[in-house]
């Protein structure tokens, strides 16, 4: 005996028809019966708690793209961090699953598997922090009735991160020393100078132009990154943040190590990068 919504097709598979409370017409179909009546009991449950059961049927990724997608005005670098994390749910099975179905125990499986993989813990995490963010949203539009993403992820993977300390005085002069009695590496002294003088990141220093250096006032302007691309080519990217964009006191030793820079650089040599040139590090 069907019900009211129910039919059978001519195919022999039976399905459901309703209306959700904007008025659009949706229709499921099973081979079973009782599948489907288990279906529509969840639709009904759904719609009580104002879900709509077929907007939970986005994928995963496709709910982070449409997260990402309200992220405006991304910095180069963080725009390819997230490129990076995507790809990586687009590479499991849980990215085309519906979010309506995910449960947590889908996902604690799913970084078990990153972390298996050979993922550190830091960037499962930030991946956990992005599928987060983004069911959050469907939370909010109303799509899921929970997100099932609130957990701490060390309680089922280990944190391997390890902290960063600084170099001591002792480790900078051993550093030095090697760099500076080494016959292949004595031509990187100069340029770990200006980095340990300085602070400055390695993609900071590369993006270093000549007419960044203000040797009259002893500054040095940082406006820039060189980084790579996605296809392997070198790229001119800006600053992750906008505090990166500053002016730093250039030191006797950065000054005396920029200028040995400078004169060892080939003048035959001519590189342009998106539109910059001149770059003190070649």
């Amino acid at each position: 005996a069907l019900r009211k919504g129910e039919s059978q097709r001519l195919d022999g598979r039976y399905q459901y028809r309703y209306t959700d409370p904007a008025g659009k017409r949706h229709t499921i179909y099973d081979v079973d019966l009782n599948s489907l009546r288990q279906k529509e009991k969840e639709i009904l449950r759904l719609a009580e708690i104002g879900i709509d059961y077929f907007r939970g049927n986005i994928s995963l990724r496709d709910q982070v793209k449409e997260y990402l997608a309200l992220k405006q005005n991304l910095r180069y670098s963080t725009a390819r961090c997230y490129s990076f994390m995507v790809k990586k749910i687009e590479a499991f099975p849980i990215g085309g699953k519906a979010i309506i179905s995910i449960s947590a125990h889908d996902l604690k499986m799913f970084f078990i598997e990153l972390y298996e993989s050979g993922l550190a813990f830091a960037t499962i995490n930030k991946i956990k922090g992005l599928i987060k963010n983004s069911l959050e949203l469907a939370c909010e539009d109303n799509i899921i009735p929970r997100n099932v993403c609130r957990f701490k992820l060390r309680d089922y993977i280990p944190d391997d991160t390890e902290s960063i300390h600084a170099l001591t005085k002792e480790q900078t002069k051993s550093l030095l020393d090697f760099l500076v009695n080494s016959r292949y590496y004595n031509r990187y002294y100069d340029m770990f100078e200006v980095l340990l003088e300085s602070g400055i990141r390695i993609c900071e220093f590369c993006g270093l132009t000549e007419e960044d250096l203000d040797f009259e006032n002893n500054r040095t302007r940082i406006r820039r990154q060189l980084v790579d691309g996605e296809d392997g080519s070198l790229t001119i990217s800006e600053l992750k943040t906008d505090n990166g964009y500053r002016t730093i006191e250039m030191t006797n030793v950065f000054r005396e190590s920029a200028q040995r820079i400078l004169q060892a650089r080939n003048p035959d040599s001519h590189v342009s990068i998106d539109g910059v040139s001149n770059f003190v590090w070649l």
